[in-house]
């Protein structure tokens, strides 16, 4: 049986599932740094193809940190944050038993996908438990940020160590495979001590459900989509035949700004409109 909530203080049953899902991606964007070579002479692949592996992740990182700060404030932290945590350990598999690279490619943008629920579901909790201190003078959650700091960069410097100790103990595969049990670890972490969702739960304005899926705002999200990706490739390879990537970014970067100012329901925040 789980034990009650503290009602005067910070739920310290949270730092665990909080830090632990906040390091999965810097662990992960590390890691792969001195598994490049050993995977490019396992598959026969040039220096220029092995790099979409660092890629792919930034890629779905950057579009799905975002999304995924939206998901959460429709349908609540610990559903997304579970949700990483189980694409994160199909990543690790995936990657884990890849017959080819392009699989393998696909391993680390499910792999972005799931470590990026793990930061804004931490923000979203510190969030709700100053709201739900305040009446009890609340605490001050430069603790805990700065614990959450801490743990992301301590992770990503010994990230390439790590990622060197798997690949003379298991190969280039461990460096996959580690993220199974980190995922496992971090599901059943969210499972045990994350708070669950109020049923019915509704917005301030009290218009729509706060998990209605009519909230999400996709033609925002694809445009924002459109305009990181167009970037970032114009950015890797910022040559005069690319820059039709940046007239693209361009072209998608006014259409997100168009939209934003007048959707109902914004992908990057409410609006009055």
């Amino acid at each position: 049986m789980r034990r009650p909530a503290r009602h005067d203080g910070f739920d310290r049953r949270l730092i665990a599932p909080m830090i632990l899902g906040s390091v999965l991606n810097p662990i992960n964007s590390s890691i792969i740094a001195v598994a490049l070579v050993p995977i490019g002479i396992a598959f026969g692949a040039p220096a220029s193809q092995t790099t979409l592996l660092v890629s792919a992740l930034y890629f779905a990182t950057a579009i799905g940190q975002p999304l995924a700060g939206r998901l959460i404030d429709l349908f609540g932290p610990r559903g997304l944050y579970l949700a990483g945590a189980a694409f994160t350990t199909i990543a690790g598999a995936i990657g884990a038993f890849a017959p080819t690279l392009s699989l393998l490619i696909v391993a680390r943008v499910v792999l972005g996908l799931g470590t990026c629920a793990g930061y804004p579901a931490s923000m979203s909790l510190l969030r709700r438990e100053t709201e739900r201190t305040a009446d009890f003078g609340g605490f001050r959650p430069t603790g805990m940020l700065t614990a959450l700091s801490v743990a992301n960069q301590t992770v990503a410097v010994v990230g390439p160590t790590l990622g060197g100790v798997l690949v003379d103990v298991g190969g280039w595969r461990s460096t996959f495979a580690i993220n199974i049990p980190l995922g496992i670890a971090c599901f059943v972490c969210g499972l045990l001590l994350l708070p669950r969702e109020e049923k019915h739960r509704t917005t301030d304005a009290g218009e729509r459900p706060a998990g209605s899926l009519r909230r999400l705002d996709l033609p925002g999200i694809l445009l924002f989509a459109g305009l990181l990706v167009s970037l970032m490739l114009f950015l890797m390879n910022s040559e005069v035949a690319s820059l039709w990537l940046l007239a693209v970014a361009a072209v998608a970067g006014a259409g997100f700004a168009f939209r934003e100012r007048r959707a109902a329901d914004p992908f990057t925040g409410r609006s009055d409109c």
